[in-house]
């Protein structure tokens, strides 16, 4: 039973060292890599969270939401064939929050949710009348009849100041605050440039105030389907239902709370959980795969029913696995880990890179104005020579070829001299009094851009008479400095400074409701003292911007590999111009300002994962930039990465089992000889040598092995000497039985026992016990019989019998130095009577079977062969019926011998010896020899 459970805590420790706790490295270390898969995932997914937000923060803003959802719902219903339904769906879709009407060129309703009817006032006469004074004018130039003011506050409310009320037809059109006691709605209005469609929105107060903006962003703006989702609590109630705080379903992120609302982002499982590296299939094959082995093993060992067997050199492949294979899982995780942050760590570095790269894009766009300048100061060079025979139409038409001007709409030239009337630009010259047509304007911006072209001649010649010290008369520098207030809205001295400073160079101005580029430079052909002419050239900034992205775009694309780049202008046209997903990157932009974007901020472009980099243009007026890096990339460097990490883990693990093989294999030659020599003493064979085993420890083994052999062929031959002196068992006797064992470690001790009929009637009983082991107890016990055989003259008096031993072992004792401890008894059967001789400390014993008397007989003597003079004295003892004599050879036994002897009493000698060894808890391991003789 403790063998089978030796056994089998044996093999719970193998499996405990050699599957369990591997499987528990791989399980732990898995599950660590995926705690740091999705802690890395979250912080991206907070990136984009933060991100997303900014969008999110314009639907805070429930008016500026408004009046953008009303341009666009405007700007659909005029251009559909059904803006009845264009409406009622927008209405719809902001939770009816307002109510409209729309007006065609004829002024007739179209399209309504609430009858114009139920207004006091009269629609006709505000639109044709009143509406055009808000639109064109200044609140500061506008004058209404009385009659327009009744109409006007009969229909939106008799609080509403009418100088207050600015309306144009910008997409910044605002809410109008008709009636400070909230009595009557907010209105919106609204008209095409041509006027033909008017619309007017009309805006409870209180919807201005209930989200309706934030609620219409996440029901119906975000995307739906997306692992990221944002929702709303109002007034305690969310605003989807069905996205749940539940940590079992996702991770919830607070971004924005005040007193009425919470908003947070819900992170569903899916974008971050790393299930693959946790699943169940995995955590039961890895368990499997270790423990198929021993489940091997000891199927196939109970179905042979043999003990389980491992060899040594398997033990020791194992154990080179153990020792090397769990450290390079751990180094595999901690690697992981490693690249994981690596991961991190080349998005931002590409984030960093790919954004200083845009910003310098943005930058180089000084390199325009350069470029440019260069132009137009080449094409002088080769134009003010000319002018030394006069100006014709021949030399400037061959002056504005060398400007190459490919936009006249977008761009021009003024060339005004300061003796005459002469003047030219870009579409005409006029020359003596003669007007020459260059090029024609634009037919829908002719008003424009003819003002425009009037007012930049009359200040360019006003510049070129104060630099000349022939300034203009009185009355047309007044008129100049209104037309500054008004329309350049700068004063005259402000501009004149700024022509006069930014000679040469480059400049920004603002003319009436837009911002051009101006270039201007004084040229003196005639008289070094006075400026003869002043050249400008201009460009709207959008041109000036354009030419540089469209002729810098294609080149851009190439300086980072893979990185793609893209110009937006107001959130409409995309550059380059064949670029697919347009709708995507337009839609980007409303995410960026003039900061750099979050790092870390991932969208699909074209169905590929990007990392975006982004940024509002500050050089370039309207504009964004965008960047774009393939994560394909940088996932490519990372399984590289990995790729070599695995490589590297796998030849690690390949050579530890190569050296551990090759160590294994050194090892088994060895323990295999030894092998065969245990197997070589379990089968007896003392005549097996081992070969030199090497200067190691197995060589020593070997040699001691080898000297053993020696010996136990020694013993061997003095086991059968033995073998041969021990009595052999006599029929039981109808007046006495003898039996007798001995009890030892080693077969080959020096316990010696005999019995044998010296004479018709006399009985010889002897126990011995030699100092020594092996051949020379053999020797000393092969003298004893020697003597028995021999001396039969002797063996009925034991005193004499003990003298011939004695002086035997005194012969030999000079070479051997031996002694033996001698019990002889020759008992007489008709007599019953006996003799005893005893040598050495252990007594013969004599019981009485009836009476249950226990006494010893004789007393201690010298063993036979320790003193050099001794004379061995002989004790006599009556032998009855139903009486017995124990002898045992170890002395210490002799007092246990006599308290258990009577009690353990029985006819039967071999019964009674065993009934003493139990009693007295004889064990194997007691070095005795006992003898039993009933009678």
């Amino acid at each position: 039973m403790f063998k089978k459970s030796s056994k089998t805590l044996w093999l719970a420790l193998h499996i405990i060292l050699f599957a369990i706790i591997p499987i528990s490295v791989l399980i732990i270390g898995f599950e660590y890599i995926k705690t740091k898969k999705e802690k890395s995932l979250l912080e991206t997914a907070e990136y984009k969270i933060e991100t997303d937000f900014k969008t999110l923060e314009y639907y805070l803003h429930d008016e500026t939401f408004f009046i953008n959802y009303f341009n666009m719902l405007f700007a659909k219903a005029i251009k559909s064939n059904d803006p009845q339904e264009v409406l009622q769906t927008g209405q719809d879709l902001v939770y009816d929050s307002f109510e409209y009407i729309l007006w065609n060129p004829n002024n007739r309703a179209i399209a309504y949710s609430i009858d114009s009817k139920n207004f006091n006032g009269d629609w006709k006469q505000f639109w044709n009348e009143t509406f055009h004074k808000c639109i064109n004018l200044t609140p500061e130039k506008r004058t209404y009849t009385l009659e327009e003011t009744i109409n006007f506050r009969k229909l939106f409310g008799p609080q509403i100041i009418l100088d207050h009320v600015y309306i144009n037809r910008y997409p910044e059109s605002s809410i109008l605050r008709c009636d400070s006691k909230s009595q009557k709605p907010y209105v919106w209005l609204k008209a095409t440039k041509n006027l033909s469609h008017k619309i007017a929105i009309f805006i409870e107060p209180k919807n201005l105030e209930n989200h309706y903006a934030l609620k219409h962003y996440i029901e119906h703006i975000q995307p739906q389907n997306e692992n990221i989702t944002f929702n709303a609590i109002i007034n305690g109630e969310p605003v989807l239902k069905d996205v749940c705080d539940d940590p079992e379903k996702g991770r919830v992120f607070k971004v924005f709370q005040d007193d009425e609302m919470l908003i947070f982002a819900f992170v569903k499982k899916e974008f971050y959980s790393q299930s693959i590296f946790a699943s169940t299939h995995f955590n039961t094959v890895i368990p499997i795969l270790f423990l198929l082995p021993w489940v091997y093993m000891a199927v196939k060992n109970k179905i042979s029913k043999k003990p389980m067997f491992i060899s040594i050199s398997k033990k020791l492949l194992l154990i080179f696995l153990y020792a090397n294979g769990l450290p390079l899982a751990m180094l595999f995780f901690t690697a992981y880990d490693y690249i994981i942050q690596k991961e991190l760590a080349l998005y931002d570095n590409m984030h960093a890179k790919g954004t200083q790269y845009i910003l310098n894009f943005d930058n180089r766009m000084e390199s325009e104005y350069a470029m440019q300048i260069n132009n137009i100061k080449n094409a002088l060079n080769i134009f003010v020579p000319t002018l030394k025979e006069g100006l014709t139409l021949e030399n400037y038409q061959t002056f504005l070829a060398h400007l190459d001007i490919k936009n006249h709409d977008e761009s021009g030239v003024y060339l005004i001299a300061s003796s005459s009337k002469t003047m030219g630009t870009s579409r005409i010259l006029n020359l003596n009094d003669e007007e020459f047509i260059l090029n024609q304007f634009d037919d829908s911006r002719r008003k424009d851009l003819t003002t425009e072209f009037d007012i930049l001649t009359s200040v360019l010649k006003f510049i070129l008479g104060i630099l000349n010290e022939e300034p203009e008369d009185t009355k047309t520098s007044t008129e100049l400095e209104i037309v500054c207030e008004s329309f350049l809205q700068k004063p005259l001295i402000e501009v004149l400074h700024q022509f006069i400073s930014s000679d040469g160079e480059i400049f920004s101005f603002g003319v009436g409701n837009r911002n051009i580029s101006i270039f201007n430079t004084f040229i003196s052909v005639f008289d070094k003292a006075k400026f003869d002419f002043i050249v400008a050239m201009n460009w709207t900034n959008y041109y000036l911007e354009s030419m540089y992205v469209e002729r810098q775009i294609l080149h851009a694309n190439r300086n980072i590999e893979g990185l793609k780049l893209f110009v937006v202008y107001n959130n409409r046209e995309v550059w380059p111009s064949i670029t697919p997903d347009k709708k995507m990157i337009r839609a980007t932009t409303t995410t960026l300002n003039e900061k750099p974007n979050n790092p870390r901020h991932f969208i699909t472009y074209n169905n590929e994962k990007y990392l975006l980099m982004g940024i509002k243009c500050r050089k370039m007026e309207n504009r964004h930039l965008i960047a774009l890096y393939p994560v394909s990339k940088v996932k490519a460097e990372i399984n590289e990465e990995m790729q070599y990490l695995l490589l590297s883990a796998i030849i690690s693990l390949l050579l530890t089992v190569i050296l551990g093989r090759f160590l294994s294999e050194s090892l088994e030659y060895p323990i295999k000889r030894l092998s065969e020599g245990a197997n070589a003493i379990s089968r007896r064979d003392f005549k097996k040598r081992l070969p030199n085993l090497g200067a190691n420890e197995f060589g020593e083994i070997a040699e001691v092995f080898n000297d053993t052999m020696v010996d136990f062929e020694e013993l061997q031959i003095a086991g059968a000497v033995k073998e041969h002196l021990l009595p052999i068992p006599i029929s039981d006797s109808l007046l006495y039985s003898v039996y007798a064992e001995i009890h030892s470690q080693s077969e080959l001790n020096g316990k010696y026992y005999d019995y044998f009929e010296s004479s018709e009637n006399h009985v010889s009983i002897i126990t011995g016990s030699a100092d020594e082991n092996g051949t020379a107890a053999a020797l000393i016990m092969a003298m004893v019989k020697a003597a028995v055989l021999n001396e039969k003259n002797l063996l009925e008096s034991p005193a004499k019998f003990g003298e011939k031993v004695d002086n035997l072992l005194k012969h030999i004792k000079k070479s051997a130095r031996v002694n033996m401890s001698l019990q002889y008894i020759n008992i007489d059967l008709d007599e019953r009577k006996g003799k005893c001789l005893n040598a050495g400390k252990a007594l013969p014993i004599l019981v009485n079977g009836k009476s249950k008397r226990v006494t010893t007989i004789g007393s201690q003597g010298s063993k036979l062969g320790e003193s050099e003079t001794c004379a061995y004295k002989e004790t006599n003892f009556e032998f009855k019926d139903n009486s017995a004599i124990i002898m045992c050879t170890n002395p210490s036994y002799t007092k246990l011998l006599l308290q258990k002897a009577a009690e353990s009493y029985h006819k039967d000698p071999a019964t009674y010896t065993n009934n003493l060894i139990k009693s007295m808890n004889i064990k194997d391991s007691c070095e005795c020899a006992i003898l039993v003789f009933t009678a």
